[in-house]
């Protein structure tokens, strides 16, 4: 309860969210940083921590409040894979299966070259995960209203298979390599 007792003491003073938003806030931002090096064996087989949480209040209750607080932290800490805005399901699988090489393609301000620390980090590699944290104030503007193929997607890769080959529409294939998907995000 440190964790969330310190979290608390930084956020609750400058919000007017709920607290049960925060909670489950740093919850998911946890599990993301997490990621698949921690586990529990369960059976045959083991659980990671990944989460799919939904904030849902009234017009105005703070959720994107919350959710860009954990949001900032993941990204001060050096977690890249932050994904927000809109995206259809055949680009959000095509990014995931490159681990959203694109959010490191970027250079400093002071015009430097970021080091490539993941250089070579397409998820064809056995020992690469392909992870993702969805942070989405409202929900239905990233996947888009009523798209259960995505959503379908999503909920087999919650599932964390080894492997997860795609065919898309276009008749690109691709293959999604250790997948780990955290997912905060807010409906009304």
């Amino acid at each position: 309860m440190v964790l969330l007792d310190a979290y608390y003491d930084y956020v609750l003073k400058n919000t007017e969210c709920p607290v049960t938003f925060h909670r489950w806030s740093i919850i998911s931002a946890v599990a993301a940083s997490l990621g698949r090096n921690f586990y529990l064996p369960f059976g045959h087989g083991v659980v990671y921590p990944n989460m799919m949480i939904k904030l849902i209040g009234q017009p105005a209750t703070r959720k994107s409040s919350a959710i860009g607080i954990v949001k900032e932290l993941l990204e001060q800490s050096g977690y890249l894979n932050i994904i927000q805005g809109g995206t259809s399901r055949e680009k959000f699988l095509e990014d995931l299966s490159n681990n959203f090489s694109y959010l490191r393609d970027n250079t400093e301000e002071d015009g430097g070259e970021l080091l490539d620390l993941f250089e070579g980090d397409s998820c064809l590699d056995s020992m690469k995960i392909c992870e993702a944290f969805i942070a989405a104030g409202e929900f239905t503007n990233f996947m888009g209203q009523g798209n259960s193929s995505f959503a379908s997607y999503l909920g087999d890769l919650y599932d964390n298979p080894s492997t997860y080959p795609i065919r898309l529409k276009n008749g690109k294939s691709l293959m999604i390599q250790n997948p780990i998907i955290n997912i905060l995000g807010g409906n009304t």
